[in-house]
């Protein structure tokens, strides 16, 4: 079958009559070699309009695949110290109890913690830190002693270079003391405050030295009590150093307010741990009722009916440390499950 001539091809009839003329003179090597430059010139202009109005779109939309690679450069940098884009929170006795449960609230928040406790904690501490990692956030654990000021001036300096910021610090750590006043020495005393007062004293100080050398506007939360707005019988000693750290908060939040800086406490009431575990041993020793009697006793007085728990208290500190309580600032508040009305 001979090939159709291509004078009769209306594509070829649109081209220049030049062409058309060199057909009828039988040039039809020439003519298909015209053509086909013709039609690859004809591809490659349409390619390239294409390609024109696909960058005409606005320069402030970009395409999905540049959204990708902007989200991942940004997850890639969360991980880097000192280009974090996530808070930083220091808890101090974080490694078990009301502390483990402040630590794991604050991270589910989005915060990587500094798991701050006693070298002798450090095993406990180590769990909580993986806990926090299993929730996708970072934590370090920090040895630190509250009772000296080095202890604690070290441990926010490590959660601010090793994580890369420092915007929150939960002066946690505490312990109890059972014992009527008349009883209490002055070992006793001496190790109550340096424990409960200046501890706290130092965990102002050196957080609001970090918040003012970062340009940060942070928050600062102590461990109060019931018992630093009520003062109990046979915890003469404890009442006392957490009045203070009452007084404390008060006069903080009033010295740093213009820097921005909050001071606030949380005031728990009766918690399943182990401090009230030892209070309940110890009330049992001095009046002589049952192991448990009087944890029960003191439990069935809660207007909400149960004990309390970590949790409970770590939902408060959430609060105290979000932007949420930004206007909060000299605070002790209840959270005791209806026993104090203040």
């Amino acid at each position: 079958m001979e090939d159709e001539p291509l004078v009769q091809n209306p594509q070829v009839r649109r081209i220049d009559p030049d062409i058309v003329r060199v057909l009828a003179q039988g040039e039809k090597q020439l003519v298909d070699a015209v053509f086909a430059s013709i039609l690859a010139i004809s591809v490659r202009l349409d390619e390239f309009c294409e390609d024109v109005e696909g960058r005409a779109a606005p320069s402030n939309v970009p395409s999905g695949d540049l959204l990708s690679e902007r989200d991942s450069a940004s997850s890639n940098n969360e991980g880097v110290v000192g280009m974090s884009t996530a808070k930083v929170a220091l808890v101090s006795g974080a490694g078990q109890g009301i502390g483990r449960g402040i630590a794991l609230q604050l991270a589910k928040d989005g915060f990587d913690v500094a798991v701050a406790d006693l070298t002798f904690q450090e095993e406990k501490a180590r769990g909580v830190v993986a806990e926090i990692e299993a929730l996708g956030r970072r934590a370090i654990f920090v040895a630190a002693d509250v009772s000296k000021k080095e202890d604690v001036v070290a441990a926010v300096d490590a959660a601010a270079t090793q994580l890369g910021g420092f915007d929150v610090i939960v002066n946690n750590a505490g312990i109890a003391q059972v014992k009527p006043i008349l009883d209490v020495t002055a070992e006793e005393l001496d190790k109550i405050f340096s424990i409960n007062v200046n501890s706290v004293v130092f965990g102002i100080q050196a957080a609001a030295d970090k918040f003012i050398e970062l340009g940060v506007k942070g928050k600062i939360i102590s461990a109060a009590s019931i018992a630093s707005i009520k003062g109990f019988p046979i915890l003469g000693a404890y009442s006392a150093s957490k009045f203070a750290v009452r007084g404390l908060t008060q006069v903080a939040a009033q010295e740093l307010a213009p820097k921005g800086i909050t001071v606030n406490a949380y005031a728990p009431g009766i918690v399943g741990t182990g401090m009230w575990d030892l209070i309940d041993e110890k009330l049992s020793e001095i009046n002589g009722k049952p192991r448990g009697q009087n944890l029960k006793e003191n439990v069935e007085s809660i207007a909400l009916g149960r004990i309390e728990t970590p949790e409970d208290v770590a939902n408060v500190v959430s609060f105290l440390a979000s932007e949420k309580a930004d206007y909060v600032t000299g605070q002790v508040l209840l959270v005791d499950g209806g026993m104090l009305y203040n």
